[in-house]
């Protein structure tokens, strides 16, 4: 970004120097800025070769929000105060009607309603504009500290594997489900804890900014069948944004559509991180991924990740002693 040099003396040019428009690097530091909510430290670990753009950017910013450092001059002020009464006194004598010929006119306020209507649809447009950009705006930036939890999640597993040569696997969440009455009733998103509980990574990263306190994750139930391998070769999903049909059972709300979306970002999509390290934001949960078992490895099939996956060939939720392991279902 360039800044002017204004000097204001008498005499000398005072005309803006450089160029007027954004650069393509000063037009990406200001959409790092906006995606990560104006947090210049947050953009900046993210694009850390526009550090100094993004600085110069959210300091151009920041002038927005200082408060003037001079009190405007009084007697300026009453001048034009005075100057408005005038004008409005000479104004609203032009459309003075005579009350006697026009009295209910004259008791609407001398035609002032069309001032009253004008405002109003003012009012009606900054409404119907401001909230949904708000709101996208919102959207985004939960979007965006979603990415970069599961990226942070992402670099966890990259050292936690490293040291202890496995996934993380926290005590008394066993991989045999066949005891379980129901999967409503098993919380696979603990498998997580260790990395936070062992300073890989901030507990505030193990949950979307967008869903509610405590809800975390939905990590890829394990399975002795199917066993997948971080960064191992095969890409499949191995964390998401939470299961909504899981969310559904477990308040007794009949489930109608196994086809929907996670809550955590108002039904749009949700984040995933793959086996490769990789974070996508996918608008379905059903995922063209490799077959899984002996039979056709490696053969693209199609698979809802909110479900796991019987012998029968069908997903459903209330079986999990029918579970054949060979599929990726994601739960928290």
């Amino acid at each position: 970004m360039n800044a002017d040099d204004d000097t204001g003396a008498q005499g000398e040019d005072t005309s803006i120097a450089g160029p007027t428009t954004l650069g393509p690097e000063d037009a990406r530091a200001v959409d790092a800025l906006v995606e990560h909510g104006f947090d210049a430290q947050r953009a900046t670990a993210t694009h850390p070769e526009l550090a100094e753009r993004i600085a110069a950017a959210r300091a151009l910013f920041g002038r927005l929000e200082a408060p003037a450092v001079e009190a405007p001059d009084p007697a300026i002020i009453d001048a034009t105060l005075a100057r408005i009464a005038r004008e409005e006194s000479a104004r609203e004598s032009r459309m003075r009607i005579d009350s006697a010929r026009e009295p209910a006119r004259a008791a609407l306020g001398s035609g002032r309603w069309k001032d009253f209507i004008a405002v109003a649809c003012v009012a009606i447009m900054v409404l119907a504009t401001g909230v949904p950009i708000a709101t996208w705006l919102r959207s985004r930036s939960i979007d965006a500290r979603c990415t970069d939890n599961m990226r942070s999640i992402a670099s966890a597993l990259d050292v936690y594997t490293k040291d202890h040569g496995s996934m993380p696997f926290a005590a008394g969440l066993g991989a045999d489900f066949s005891s379980l009455l129901n999967w409503s009733g098993y919380r696979n998103s603990g498998h997580l804890d260790p990395l936070s509980e062992h300073s890989y990574c901030d507990p505030a990263c193990l949950c979307c900014a967008g869903a509610p306190s405590g809800s975390g994750y939905a990590f890829q139930v394990p399975s002795r069948l199917a066993e997948w391998r971080w960064r191992g070769g095969e890409r499949v999903p191995v964390l998401s944004d939470r299961n909504p049909i899981v969310d559904f059972k477990r308040r007794g709300i009949p489930v109608v559509s196994f086809v929907g979306n996670s809550p955590d970002h108002g039904g749009r999509g949700e984040n995933m991180l793959f086996t490769d390290g990789s974070v996508e934001f996918v608008a379905t949960p059903v995922l063209t991924l490799p077959r899984r078992g002996a039979a056709s490895p490696g053969t693209p099939t199609e698979e809802n990740v909110w479900l796991p996956a019987t012998p029968a060939g069908t997903e459903v939720l209330d079986a999990p002693h029918a579970w054949t392991g060979l599929d990726v279902f994601l739960l928290h």
